[in-house]
């Protein structure tokens, strides 16, 4: 289990754009929307010229981080379950012929480069999603939905900088891995027309723990707009939207110095 820690007294610092690359993700639903979903609504929500309620457009953004949540895990495990797995299995099958299938399809160490860092991010969220369907499945509008990101932003700090970090090399290996290894090459083009990857390319997926956190910022700035101030949330929202900014700037920081070594 992770540990749950509360900062306290942490000032709000800037946000930063996380990358300069462009993603060209293809069909994904695209887990930095904010668009929200009247349709979930009934009609007693519903004020009398057709917009929600204050209490309700509450509701509909806590909603919206819960369903972008679940997508996100989703696309972060069909890079374990389409791509890593499979991989993993095929090495440990070709264990007679390992020089063969380091120089065909992939080396352990390249397979470790690829995927280490996914699970740890996998575990994390795991627990904030399982957090947040109890919460909103038991709706209540002074439900702490704040409270979850403050109490796992200490393991969001912890499992981020690793994968950030160590980004560039995993496009690196996969560059050099599909250019020059030809089972690698035709692995991919199967697994990436499998219907799991929704028409995204790996790289496609690989960028979405780049989004995550500046994504999870956006929807918890719009839900602090949408809560009242006597609202037991509002103190634990504006906790956490500090302590997300203080784990993107670290991961900024990260990312800086990777282009400035490029």
């Amino acid at each position: 289990m992770y540990k749950r820690k509360e900062k306290e007294n942490q000032s709000p610092m800037s946000d930063e754009k996380l990358s300069k690359k462009k993603n060209n993700s293809k069909s994904a639903p695209d887990d930095t929307s904010t668009a929200i979903n009247t349709s979930i609504l009934s009609n007693e929500a519903m004020n009398e010229n057709g917009t929600p309620k204050k209490n309700e457009r509450r509701f509909m953004v806590c909603h919206e981080i819960l369903d972008t949540e679940e997508n996100y895990l989703r696309i972060l495990k069909v890079l374990i379950e389409v791509f890593k797995k499979p991989l993993e299995m095929r090495i440990k099958h070709s264990e007679r012929n390992s020089k063969d299938v380091e120089r065909d399809l992939l080396s352990l160490k390249e397979l470790n480069t690829l995927f280490m860092k996914i699970t740890p991010i996998i575990n994390a969220h795991a627990y904030i999603q399982e957090a947040l369907q109890r919460s909103i499945s038991n709706w209540n509008n002074n439900n702490l939905i704040g409270k979850i990101w403050a109490d796992f932003a200490l393991d969001l700090e912890r499992v981020y900088p690793p994968y950030i970090n160590s980004y560039d090399d995993i496009l690196r290996t996969l560059d050099y891995c599909e250019f020059n290894k030809p089972k690698f090459h035709e692995f991919l083009k199967q697994a990436e027309a499998s219907p799991e990857c929704q028409k995204n390319s790996i790289r496609d997926l690989f960028i979405r723990p780049v989004q995550r956190i500046p994504s999870v910022l956006l929807l918890l700035q719009e839900l602090f707009k949408r809560t009242e101030k006597n609202n037991p949330d509002h103190h634990w929202l504006k906790l956490a939207i500090e302590q997300l900014k203080g784990v993107l700037e670290y991961v900024n920081i990260i990312v800086f110095n990777i282009f400035k070594k490029n």
